[in-house]
């Protein structure tokens, strides 16, 4: 199944239209744009649909990373700086680092649960940077 499948099978997330524009396992590059109602009323993206593709974002670099495949993973909280309107097409840049990866598998050796903060970059289509988002999400062993 391809990561757009897994992604399309999360009800919210396929009814504002996220989709894949490049995957790597651990990184992921997902793109949303203005024409499924995602605009506010000034004609910009609007800033629950900005942040709705980061979290979207970071969650599918978790949960495709080789050493993470298979964990249980749950958003804690997230803090999100937006820097500018977007008027098209975002993208959302997301990696978990073979370092991050590993925090997560030493901390679950040590305590059973961990927590990880993935950053994710959101840039218009001139490559502008929109916001900022740092997610913070608890890994456990699978059930």
């Amino acid at each position: 199944m391809s990561l757009q499948q897994i992604l399309d099978q999360v009800p919210f997330v396929a009814h504002v239209g996220v989709q894949v524009e490049d995957y790597a396992p651990g990184r992921v590059v997902l793109s949303l744009g203005t024409e499924l109602n995602c605009s506010n009323h000034m004609g910009s993206m609007h800033a629950g649909a900005i942040f709705v593709l980061a979290e979207t974002a970071a969650s599918a670099a978790c949960a495709t990373h080789p050493d993470l495949v298979g964990l249980r993973l749950r958003a804690r909280a997230a803090e999100i700086r937006y820097r500018r309107p977007a008027q098209a097409r975002i993208t959302a840049h997301a990696e978990i680092t073979d370092e991050m990866a590993d925090a997560v598998t030493a901390g679950l050796a040590t305590r059973g649960r961990v927590d990880l903060s993935v950053p994710v970059e959101i840039f218009d289509g001139y490559g502008n940077s929109v916001a900022r988002v740092l997610g913070a999400y608890t890994f456990r062993p699978p059930a």
